[in-house]
């Protein structure tokens, strides 16, 4: 029989609705998804396309069906799913261990935008003797280090699919956040909003991976 759920948010929040379908019995599943950003609206297909059973289709409205939130506190959620990427992107064979570091996350001008500076990059770069590969989309981070300095260079399901297979995560909470963590990748979580650590990681199976939650206004 097939189901139908809502959903609202951006990239994060899909992921997360993705690991929260995860969870439910294999059978077709249509998804309302609300959201203000269309310039998203590719990416959150794609992510969606990890769960081969459900359809997304995006309203204006709000239906009045049983809404899957991103709170993982709320309902069943895979914590750990096992994704069939689209293709094996990462660079495991050529590197080995590497370390993933994602400048910034979240809306340019919205709420709950979260930034590394680069003094904070420049740091975690030196700490560590694995190849670094820098991920995101801004210019202004372009030359910032790393071996691997993929800014504006991958989609967003290159950049899950690296995140995926690293051995450690720096970078603000958010998508790529979650994909570590729900790959048992030690992380180093920025955040500028206590609520959402608290409705995404804290006393969750994932809080285990996160190794440091740090206020980003400190840094």
């Amino acid at each position: 029989m097939k189901q139908e759920y809502l959903t609202r948010g951006t990239l994060g929040d899909t992921y997360i609705f993705c690991c929260k379908l995860k969870a439910l019995p294999d059978v077709p599943i249509t998804v309302w998804h609300n959201t203000s950003h269309m310039s998203w609206l590719n990416e959150i297909v794609d992510i969606f396309r990890l769960m081969s059973n459900v359809k997304p289709f995006f309203t204006d409205g709000i239906p009045q069906l049983h809404e899957i939130t991103s709170d993982v506190h709320e309902g069943k959620m895979t914590f750990f799913p096992k994704w069939s990427w689209p293709y094996n992107y990462h660079y495991g064979d050529e590197l080995g261990e590497y370390m993933v570091i994602q400048p910034e996350e979240g809306k340019p001008k919205g709420y709950n935008h979260k930034e590394l500076t680069l003094r904070t990059i420049k740091r975690e770069i030196s700490q560590t003797d694995m190849p670094v590969i820098v991920l995101g989309t801004s210019s202004k981070f372009k030359y910032v280090g790393g071996e691997y300095n993929l800014i504006g260079k991958t989609s967003v399901m290159d950049a899950m699919q690296i995140t995926a297979h690293a051995t450690k995560f720096i970078g603000p909470e958010g998508l790529l956040a979650f994909v570590a963590l729900s790959h048992k990748v030690n992380s180093s979580i920025y955040y500028k909003s206590g609520q959402a650590i608290e409705r995404r990681i804290l006393n969750s199976p994932w809080e285990r991976y996160a190794k440091d939650l740090l206020y980003i206004n400190s840094f």
